[in-house]
């Protein structure tokens, strides 16, 4: 299920944050988190793509997504965490916003709601605007508009197993590879070596989760021609290895 499509079941909370620290991880979240960053700047790194989160940056977290977080400047963040009936399979984002007020409104309203539980419904009203608005703050900022950048996409979406993706998708755009990374990050906000990793370790979740099936045979299903970069790529993608991913799925 896309962002833009979202069933909220839960809100849990609304939440002004100051970091006490000035590196710490986020890991195993039991919820996806929306927000606003007030004041402060902050990196998060999620292996495949890092987010810098300033002042007046909205952004969605996604609750399957471990990250580590860098304070450069401490300041506040104002969330609300929320879970849903269906994982999101939208990646986390952030952008900078010339306006912040008409989020800001929303997000204070969720803050006050939650404490009246006569306002169950109109918090959810809230928080569906809120998500609406983050989606449309990303299509018109972020979503690619002109066909070169969908054609490649939907390319290196088929051919990302093959060794020659990158090089092949540079010849379809007509650009050299140097180029072509600095396109598709333009398009995509990742580089396209880190994309088509993501699109690997996606795919090598779901055959470990799909029974017996050696680590070996996986990275090579996945595209990986050395199981000991699977390994690794997959442990700094998910904060498990291969292994324990497997063994987790084998026993439930």
């Amino acid at each position: 299920m896309k962002f833009a499509n979202l069933r909220i079941k839960d809100i849990d909370y609304a939440v002004k944050y100051t970091p006490s620290k000035a590196t710490f991880s986020s890991k195993n979240k039991t919820s996806h988190i929306i927000g606003l960053q007030i004041s402060g700047t902050a990196e998060h790194d999620f292996g495949f793509q890092k987010l810098m989160l300033k002042e007046g940056t909205i952004y969605f977290l996604n609750q399957d997504e471990d990250y580590t977080v860098k304070v450069f400047e401490k300041g506040v963040a104002f969330s609300v965490h929320f879970t849903t009936y269906e994982p999101i399979s939208s990646h986390s984002f952030a952008m900078k916003i010339q306006s912040t007020s008409d989020v800001l409104r929303l997000l204070e309203k969720i803050e006050q709601e939650l404490k009246s539980p006569e306002s169950e419904h109109m918090v959810l009203s809230h928080l569906y605007a809120l998500c609406s608005l983050y989606n449309e703050y990303f299509k018109s900022k972020y979503t690619p508009n002109n066909e070169r950048s969908v054609l490649v996409k939907q390319y290196v979406d088929a051919h990302f197993k093959d060794k020659t993706c990158i090089a092949d998708a540079s010849a379809l755009c007509g650009v050299t590879v140097r180029r072509f990374n600095d396109l598709f990050k333009g398009w995509y906000l990742t580089s396209p070596n880190k994309y088509i990793v993501s699109k690997k370790i996606e795919l090598a979740k779901l055959l470990l989760a799909s029974g017996p099936i050696s680590i070996s045979d996986v990275a090579t299903m996945c595209g990986f021609s050395d199981v000991y970069y699977f390994s690794k790529c997959f442990k700094a993608y998910c904060n498990i290895t291969p292994s324990e991913y497997q063994k987790t799925y084998n026993k439930i």
